[in-house]
């Protein structure tokens, strides 16, 4: 059984639910806004859903005597993990070159002496069902990549899901001006989108246990607002 410590970078949102986090209170600021003084506030928000597509770095490593053999070596491996992936329901389309390099090898125990060179080629794919992770990573290391380097999940209705979050993260802080004023009729002005969180990564083995989705994380992204809050001002 194949085990290679990876990095599965888990991108974007998660549960349809609303989880707000409360900030540390809404803090107060006398200004001068018609009649009525105003307070800041922040409001945020954030879903966490299932991902629905994973982006897979892999890379190819060679070492030869000789710098061409050595990169000759690197592309028939792609060459070969391509036709095996397209086998395997992959759309070429999706198979990208990042990144290729070449570069000497030393031995430095006695001296510097040149003993050969190195070939490097990553390359990432789309899979657009999860379950295609397992069978195409086999089918890859079978063809001869030596480095599986990254899983990141992804959603394809990001900017929809996201656009949710904003929502709430904006009813999040009236919520919190509602609370401060001990009134309902508050007006937000000066709204201002503050900063986007995107989920971190996630470490595991890949081995069998990659056919269960439970293995899989949620993509999570967070909104976050703030404003000021005040009472009878038309909001900007």
């Amino acid at each position: 059984m194949k085990k290679i410590l990876l990095p599965a970078f888990i991108s974007l949102l998660a549960v349809p639910a609303l989880i707000s986090v409360p900030l540390a209170s809404a803090k107060t600021s006398t200004m001068a806004m018609g009649d009525s003084f105003c307070i800041s506030v922040i409001g945020q928000a954030q879903k966490e859903i299932a991902p629905d597509f994973a982006d897979i770095t892999l890379s190819i490593e060679s070492v030869d005597s000789d710098i061409a053999n050595a990169k000759d070596r690197t592309f028939a491996i792609f060459d070969k993990a391509v036709g095996a992936l397209t086998e395997n329901g992959i759309v070429r389309e999706s198979i990208v070159v990042e990144n290729y390099s070449s570069y000497p090898n030393y031995d430095y125990s006695c001296g510097k002496n040149l003993i050969g060179y190195y070939s490097n080629l990553t390359f990432t794919y789309k899979a657009d069902d999860l379950s295609q992770i397992k069978s195409t990573i086999d089918a890859v290391t079978d063809a001869g990549v030596t480095n599986v380097q990254s899983i990141r999940y992804g959603i394809s209705n990001e900017e929809e899901i996201y656009n949710m979050a904003l929502t709430e993260a904006i009813e999040n802080a009236k919520a919190k001006a509602k609370s401060v004023f001990g009134r309902d009729d508050v007006m937000l002005v000066g709204l201002e989108e503050e900063s986007v969180y995107y989920s971190s990564s996630l470490y595991r083995y890949y081995d069998s246990s990659l056919e269960s989705q439970d293995m899989v994380g949620k993509v999570t992204i967070q909104a976050r607002v703030r404003a000021k809050a005040t009472l009878g001002y038309t909001s900007v």
